[in-house]
Protein backbone atom coordinates (compact mmCIF):
# COMPACT_ATOMS: atom_id res chain seq x y z
CA UNK A 1 0.00 0.00 0.00
CA UNK A 2 2.92 2.49 0.80
CA UNK A 3 4.78 1.79 -2.62
CA UNK A 4 1.03 2.45 -4.39
CA UNK A 5 0.58 5.55 -2.16
CA UNK A 6 4.60 7.14 -3.22
CA UNK A 7 4.32 6.05 -6.77
CA UNK A 8 0.16 7.03 -7.55
CA UNK A 9 -0.36 10.09 -5.23
CA UNK A 10 2.50 12.93 -6.38
CA UNK A 11 0.92 11.94 -10.06
CA UNK A 12 -2.69 12.73 -8.89
CA UNK A 13 -1.88 15.77 -6.86
CA UNK A 14 0.26 17.00 -10.35
CA UNK A 15 -3.74 16.33 -12.32
CA UNK A 16 -5.63 17.90 -9.67
CA UNK A 17 -3.27 20.86 -9.58
CA UNK A 18 -3.71 20.78 -13.54
CA UNK A 19 -7.60 20.54 -13.53
CA UNK A 20 -7.79 23.29 -10.23
CA UNK A 21 -5.93 25.56 -13.46
CA UNK A 22 -7.81 25.03 -15.72
CA UNK A 23 -10.82 25.57 -13.79
CA UNK A 24 -11.83 21.89 -15.90
CA UNK A 25 -14.83 21.24 -12.87
CA UNK A 26 -15.23 17.43 -13.96
CA UNK A 27 -11.86 16.82 -14.22
CA UNK A 28 -11.17 18.35 -10.59
CA UNK A 29 -14.76 16.49 -8.67
CA UNK A 30 -13.20 12.78 -10.69
CA UNK A 31 -9.75 13.86 -8.90
CA UNK A 32 -10.83 15.09 -5.65
CA UNK A 33 -12.83 12.05 -5.39
CA UNK A 34 -10.28 9.70 -6.22
CA UNK A 35 -7.32 10.96 -4.04
CA UNK A 36 -9.62 10.84 -0.64
CA UNK A 37 -9.58 7.10 -0.16
CA UNK A 38 -5.65 7.14 -0.37
CA UNK A 39 -4.97 10.08 1.84
CA UNK A 40 -7.54 8.48 4.41
CA UNK A 41 -5.67 5.69 5.10
CA UNK A 42 -2.69 7.29 6.29
CA UNK A 43 -5.19 9.83 8.30
CA UNK A 44 -4.29 12.96 6.12
CA UNK A 45 -6.98 14.44 7.69
CA UNK A 46 -6.98 18.10 6.41
CA UNK A 47 -5.68 17.10 3.14
CA UNK A 48 -8.88 14.73 2.89
CA UNK A 49 -10.72 17.69 4.26
CA UNK A 50 -9.55 19.96 1.50
CA UNK A 51 -10.84 17.09 -1.26
CA UNK A 52 -14.13 16.90 0.23
CA UNK A 53 -14.61 20.57 0.17
CA UNK A 54 -12.74 20.57 -3.57
CA UNK A 55 -15.35 17.85 -5.03
CA UNK A 56 -18.64 19.76 -3.26
CA UNK A 57 -17.65 23.32 -4.51
CA UNK A 58 -16.68 21.04 -8.44
CA UNK A 59 -20.28 19.77 -8.10
CA UNK A 60 -22.19 22.94 -7.07
CA UNK A 61 -19.92 24.90 -10.40
CA UNK A 62 -17.72 26.51 -7.56
CA UNK A 63 -14.07 28.10 -8.30
CA UNK A 64 -12.25 30.39 -6.97
CA UNK A 65 -8.87 31.30 -5.77
CA UNK A 66 -9.55 29.66 -2.56
CA UNK A 67 -9.09 26.46 -4.02
CA UNK A 68 -5.93 27.29 -5.98
CA UNK A 69 -4.03 28.79 -2.38
CA UNK A 70 -5.31 25.85 -0.27
CA UNK A 71 -4.17 23.45 -3.22
CA UNK A 72 -0.40 25.15 -2.35
CA UNK A 73 -1.00 23.13 1.24
CA UNK A 74 -1.86 20.33 -0.29
CA UNK A 75 1.18 19.97 -2.60
CA UNK A 76 3.32 20.62 0.11
CA UNK A 77 2.19 17.90 2.58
Amino acid sequence: MIDLFIRNVPNDVDLLGNAILEKDLVRIKKMAHHMKSPLSMFNLTQEVAFLEQTEMNAMDSIINSKISEEFTFLKVA
